[in-house]
């Protein structure tokens, strides 16, 4: 069993992920690309699970590739456990070791309640949730056959606060993840091991295009955040970079809004 040491080194240390290797899911696009550039400006080694043919994944090669640090992608399906435990097999085969897992991949859909089928709602539940479970399952345990600490992110959602209409699939699986976050903390935190979630507000991003670019929305978004605006996804950098580094060591089982105040209202 291994802990963190205290560190003796500056503020600027205790943020630098120098020496680190970040696993990371969902990290070609949107707010994942901005997330995994940012862990590799502060010094992170990138470990990338990606789909198969994911158009994006030039773009976060060539990113990294300019930040001189090491980038690895390895295909997998995050829908299908077999792939999930065929890739981490695959990461423990070839020596990888990761010291943190951010999780942000996931699937979000705007349908009404009656709307949702039982396969849909199986394909939401498999990556948002099922898929969290299982990285962190191989991850955590790889980590305590090593006696080795480590540190596990998860995007969870404003969501499974306050969910809006048409998305019950959606809050219902970021519960889930905001809540598997404070579990896994309860048993591992023995080993040096936390587990913590991120719970974004109204992001702009591509993905959300249609939304940010609707009056009516815009609107209700502006006027329900207490910041009166949108947030962009470099209003999550900071955060991120703070729960994968030793400045969070003895934060664990926490869930951290970043919403502009709508939570608080």
């Amino acid at each position: 069993m291994a802990f963190p040491k205290e560190s003796s080194g500056s503020i600027l240390d205790m943020f630098s992920l120098k020496g680190k290797t970040v696993l990371v899911t969902g990290g070609t696009g949107g707010i994942g690309f901005h997330i995994t550039t940012a862990l590799a400006e502060a010094g992170a080694n990138i470990i990338s699970l990606e789909m198969a043919g994911d158009p994006l994944s030039e773009n976060l090669k060539l990113a990294l590739e300019k930040l001189n640090v090491s980038y690895k992608a390895y295909t997998c399906d995050l829908a299908n456990i077999r792939s999930i435990k065929a890739t981490m097999q695959g990461l423990w085969d070839a020596r990888e070791s990761p010291d943190i897992l951010w999780n942000i991949a996931g699937i979000q859909c705007f349908r009404k309640i009656e709307d949702h089928t039982p396969d849909h709602l199986d394909l939401i539940f498999d990556v948002n949730c099922k898929a969290a479970y299982i990285l962190s399952q191989e991850f955590g345990q790889r980590l305590i056959a090593l006696g080795k600490p480590g540190k596990m992110i998860h995007m969870a959602s404003m969501s499974s606060y306050v969910p809006q209409t048409e998305i019950s699939a959606y809050a219902a699986s970021k519960a889930g993840v905001r809540n598997m976050a404070r579990a896994f903390s309860n048993e591992w935190a023995k080993f040096g091991i936390t587990c913590n979630s991120v719970s974004p507000g109204f992001i702009q991003t591509e993905a959300s295009s249609v939304l940010h670019n609707d009056p009516d929305f815009n609107e209700y978004v502006v006027q329900r955040t207490s910041a009166k605006r949108w947030g962009f996804p470099k209003d999550l950098i900071g955060t991120s970079i703070f729960l994968a580094s030793s400045a969070s060591d003895w934060i664990t089982g926490e869930d951290i809004l970043i919403d502009g105040g709508v939570t608080g209202r």
